[in-house]
Protein backbone atom coordinates (compact mmCIF):
# COMPACT_ATOMS: atom_id res chain seq x y z
CA UNK A 1 0.00 0.00 0.00
CA UNK A 2 1.29 3.52 -0.82
CA UNK A 3 1.51 5.89 2.24
CA UNK A 4 -1.83 7.78 1.07
CA UNK A 5 -3.77 4.22 1.20
CA UNK A 6 -2.13 3.92 4.83
CA UNK A 7 -3.05 7.35 5.45
CA UNK A 8 -6.64 7.09 4.12
CA UNK A 9 -7.42 3.71 5.78
CA UNK A 10 -6.10 4.58 9.23
CA UNK A 11 -8.39 8.11 9.05
CA UNK A 12 -11.67 6.47 7.74
CA UNK A 13 -11.47 3.64 10.51
CA UNK A 14 -10.84 6.32 13.28
CA UNK A 15 -13.34 8.62 11.82
CA UNK A 16 -11.86 11.58 14.22
CA UNK A 17 -9.19 14.41 14.37
CA UNK A 18 -6.02 12.69 14.55
CA UNK A 19 -2.59 15.16 15.26
CA UNK A 20 -0.06 15.09 12.61
CA UNK A 21 2.60 12.97 14.68
CA UNK A 22 0.68 10.39 15.16
CA UNK A 23 1.42 9.60 11.24
CA UNK A 24 5.10 9.88 11.23
CA UNK A 25 7.91 7.07 11.62
CA UNK A 26 4.82 4.68 12.79
CA UNK A 27 4.55 1.24 12.00
CA UNK A 28 0.60 0.21 11.37
CA UNK A 29 -1.20 -2.59 10.69
CA UNK A 30 -0.98 -1.63 6.94
CA UNK A 31 2.57 -0.93 6.87
CA UNK A 32 5.15 1.67 7.68
CA UNK A 33 4.85 5.67 7.71
CA UNK A 34 7.92 7.56 7.22
CA UNK A 35 9.10 10.88 7.66
CA UNK A 36 7.55 12.00 4.40
CA UNK A 37 3.79 10.83 5.95
CA UNK A 38 3.42 14.66 6.60
CA UNK A 39 3.72 15.69 3.24
CA UNK A 40 1.39 12.96 2.43
CA UNK A 41 -1.13 14.41 4.93
CA UNK A 42 -0.60 17.65 3.10
CA UNK A 43 -1.47 16.57 -0.22
CA UNK A 44 -4.15 14.59 0.37
CA UNK A 45 -6.01 17.74 2.37
CA UNK A 46 -4.79 20.12 -1.02
CA UNK A 47 -6.50 17.60 -3.03
CA UNK A 48 -9.88 17.84 -0.97
CA UNK A 49 -9.68 14.00 -0.19
CA UNK A 50 -9.40 14.74 3.99
CA UNK A 51 -9.95 17.42 5.84
CA UNK A 52 -7.28 19.67 8.15
CA UNK A 53 -7.64 21.89 10.99
CA UNK A 54 -5.22 23.86 12.95
CA UNK A 55 -5.96 23.27 16.79
CA UNK A 56 -3.45 25.23 19.15
CA UNK A 57 -0.19 25.22 17.69
CA UNK A 58 -0.69 21.56 15.89
CA UNK A 59 -2.09 20.62 12.63
CA UNK A 60 -5.50 17.66 13.01
CA UNK A 61 -6.86 15.69 9.96
CA UNK A 62 -9.64 13.11 9.41
CA UNK A 63 -11.59 11.62 6.42
CA UNK A 64 -14.01 13.68 4.88
CA UNK A 65 -17.33 13.03 6.31
CA UNK A 66 -18.85 11.59 2.64
CA UNK A 67 -15.32 9.31 2.95
CA UNK A 68 -16.06 7.18 6.21
CA UNK A 69 -18.76 5.11 4.92
CA UNK A 70 -19.66 1.91 6.92
CA UNK A 71 -17.54 -0.54 5.21
CA UNK A 72 -19.14 -4.12 4.01
CA UNK A 73 -16.65 -5.98 6.32
CA UNK A 74 -17.45 -3.86 9.64
CA UNK A 75 -20.54 -4.37 11.49
CA UNK A 76 -24.02 -2.74 10.41
CA UNK A 77 -25.25 -0.65 12.50
CA UNK A 78 -28.33 -1.57 14.38
CA UNK A 79 -31.38 0.08 13.61
CA UNK A 80 -32.51 2.47 16.93
CA UNK A 81 -35.78 1.32 18.46
CA UNK A 82 -38.19 4.64 18.44
CA UNK A 83 -40.64 3.68 21.06
CA UNK A 84 -43.81 6.43 21.79
CA UNK A 85 -43.37 8.64 24.93
CA UNK A 86 -45.40 7.02 27.58
CA UNK A 87 -47.29 10.31 28.34
CA UNK A 88 -48.39 10.20 24.70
Amino acid sequence: MSYKEIILKILEEYGDWIPFWHFINRKTDYGWLGQSAGRRLRELAEAGKIERRINGKYVEYRAKPENNLPSPFKEKPQPIDIKQPSFL
